[in-house]
């Protein structure tokens, strides 16, 4: 893979360079408690879907917040638990992971960087590999971005690119192979303003990826998903003023009919349909781009620019 362009931070659509901080040697994990291990009643359905048996670390809360499939036997599931061991932090959040191997779900104890909380929030997987991703408060109680990966026989907290940022944390990770796999989220400037965040994996290291920031005072970035590697999408949400409005965001790739001039995407036939005014919007390779999709079914709507394919037209 061709190693990405330089850093960026995005303020609506014009983009100004910053320096990341260097990449901070792994911190000692925090001691995680050792905690009895129970399981969920299994029960079946007649609807088809059936409770499965789930392992609960300790009395307390357990919650799972993301699944990740490879196959019917390699499954994983993350979140988080409340410990209640003698000794522990009772008030203390601490990440947790569980496999499905096609019989039963095990518990796979995972690492902790910070002393008082720490969730998973999305989780990937490849054949014998996984990733989850969250958020961890430092002894500041600042949030950061929590990365663990599954090498195969444990979980460990994974060296990432620390921000200068008040704050950053990670919803969603989507793998499209063990060595191509984006996390997205949100990050905080000092100013208080909140941007996306992407960052992707490269079978070596962990990157921060240029994305755009739609939003004139806040855009964060909920879910991704990849069909290929060079297709690959973020969903989240972009804030105006007092207005919340959907954020689609895409990787770059070459659909049918386009071509690619300089760093900017062009329609090269629209096949005589009458294309709107509208500034085009700036794509490059290694960075991200707005995708806008029109939600008036009856009628055009002109803030949308027609694209054609094989199959017909569409609007982006």
């Amino acid at each position: 893979m061709r190693p990405f362009g330089p850093l960026l931070t995005v303020n609506g659509s014009a983009a100004r360079p910053f320096t990341a901080l260097p990449v901070p040697a792994v911190t000692t994990p925090t001691p995680t408690p050792a905690e009895p291990v129970s399981r969920v009643t299994s029960t079946p359905s007649s609807a088809g879907w059936s409770v499965q048996g789930a392992p609960i670390i300790g009395k307390g809360d357990n919650t799972f917040g993301s699944v990740a499939a490879v196959s019917p036997t390699d499954v994983w599931a993350v979140g988080n638990y409340l410990p209640d061991a003698a000794g522990s932090n009772k008030d203390a959040t601490l990440s947790m992971a569980a496999h499905y191997d096609g019989t039963r779900w095990t518990s796979t104890p995972t690492p902790n960087s910070g002393p008082n909380f720490n969730t998973l929030f999305g989780a990937a997987a490849t054949p014998g590999r996984a990733w989850a991703v969250g958020v961890a408060l430092d002894s500041q109680y600042q949030a950061h971005s929590l990365v663990e990966a599954w090498n195969g026989s444990a979980w460990k907290i994974a060296a990432t690119p620390k921000l200068n940022t008040q704050r950053d944390i990670l919803y969603s990770a989507t793998a499209v192979s063990a060595s191509d796999v984006w996390a997205v989220g949100e990050q905080q400037d000092r100013g208080g303003r909140f941007g996306t965040l992407i960052e992707h994996w490269n079978g070596t290291r962990w990157s921060v990826v240029p994305s755009p920031d739609p939003g004139s005072t806040g855009n964060q970035l909920y879910g991704v998903a990849a069909a290929g590697p060079d297709n690959v999408w973020a969903v989240g949400q972009r804030n105006d003023a007092t207005t919340d409005r959907p954020l689609v965001e895409q990787r770059p790739f070459r659909p049918p009919l386009t071509e690619l001039y300089g760093a900017r995407w062009k329609p090269s036939d629209n096949n005589g349909m009458k294309e709107p005014s509208r500034q085009e919007l700036p794509h490059s390779w290694g960075s991200w781009g707005r995708r806008f999709t029109s939600c008036r079914p009856n009628g055009v709507d002109a803030g949308h620019r027609p694209f054609s394919h094989s199959g017909g037209s569409f609007w982006l």
